[in-house]
């Protein structure tokens, strides 16, 4: 496959995001979440990707746009000192944006009881509210990343009041309503 398959075939399109999710605040559909399989030595079995398919955005142009978020077991980009408890909080916002659990069950739960396949794959078809923004990378800040905000936390219940006005799938959210209670 040539480098460049990736390019879309209208020349004027060149400039636009090219499937990237730009920064903006919807509902999403959680389509995977898993082990990271890339990378090399000390990356592999240190991250999860969550995959979400974007069903509803600020710009229209993202609706059915993919995106990926790493989730990663000790964040390096996290502010303070416990890097660990970002992976947790970031678990156990998904968890609870979702509606698989509500925070009191999660507190009463070791991250071992948690972190298995069978558990994460109670996700998948789930919708969720978020917020992605841009952020330059912290060593080359000419590189610009597209990630959920809020260190990955900007994750929402679809019910949740603070995106009352967020825009919606409403086909979805009445389809799924009974997976997300309240």
């Amino acid at each position: 496959m040539s480098d460049f398959g990736f390019l879309p075939d209208d020349p004027d399109k060149l400039q636009s995001n090219m499937g990237a999710v730009a920064p903006g605040r919807g509902m999403a559909l959680i389509t995977g979440f898993s082990m990271y399989t890339g990378g090399k030595g000390e990356y592999i079995g240190s991250q999860h990707e969550l995959e979400l398919e974007i069903v509803a955005w600020s710009d229209q142009s993202c609706v059915a746009a993919t995106h990926t978020e790493g989730i990663w077991h000790a964040d390096k980009e996290a502010e303070g000192s416990d890097k660990k408890k970002n992976y947790a909080a970031q678990i156990a916002t998904l968890v609870c944006a979702s509606g698989l659990l509500k925070l009191a069950d999660i507190k009463r739960m070791s991250m071992q009881e948690i972190n298995t396949e069978g558990f994460y794959g109670k996700l998948i078809g789930r919708p969720v509210m978020i917020e992605i923004a841009a952020r330059p990378k912290k060593d080359d800040p000419t590189k610009i990343y597209h990630n959920i905000a809020q260190y990955g936390r900007a994750i929402f219940h679809v019910k949740d009041p603070r995106c009352k006005d967020w825009p919606k799938n409403q086909n979805i959210f009445n389809a799924k309503a009974h997976m997300v209670g309240d």
